[in-house]
């Protein structure tokens, strides 16, 4: 696998995204991704009314954002497009920190950011399914 930070131009469904790829040294490339290992419901047909709303869903998680993507090696899906591992971020607040320091004794919430694997986020919120490739 390879490891980029991108940001999420458009969406297109909940597994299908463009992303500007930073590729280092100043180097910058706009491709498509399938998100690997799960499948959405699709935008036409009968599944369009769900498919819709994980799309929407999925818009409100990472559309604008900057992400990190995990490429599958040389591998691209049957569109073309190059299968990734999506972690996005996600603002968190930790309890027991005050100014960013626990050390001082004061109590408080920090707030950080994680990121989430965005094919498990839809997995457990059965907005997706498990597909092998």
């Amino acid at each position: 696998m390879y490891n980029y930070k991108a940001h999420v131009e458009e969406v297109y469904d909940g597994d299908t995204f463009t992303v500007m790829i930073d590729l280092g040294l100043d180097t910058f490339t706009l491709t498509k991704v399938r998100l690997f290992g799960v499948d959405t419901p699709e935008m036409r047909g009968e599944d369009k009314e769900f498919g819709t709303k994980v799309r929407d869903y999925v818009r409100q998680l990472i559309l604008g954002k900057d992400v990190e993507i995990s490429t599958i090696k040389d591998k691209k899906g049957k569109y073309g497009r190059w299968l990734a591992r999506v972690m996005y971020p996600e603002e968190v607040e930790m309890e027991g920190f005050q100014d960013g320091d626990w050390s001082n004794g004061k109590k408080g919430v920090k707030k950080t950011i994680q990121y989430k694997d965005l094919a498990t986020h839809l997995l457990n919120n059965k907005l997706a399914k498990k597909v092998d490739y």
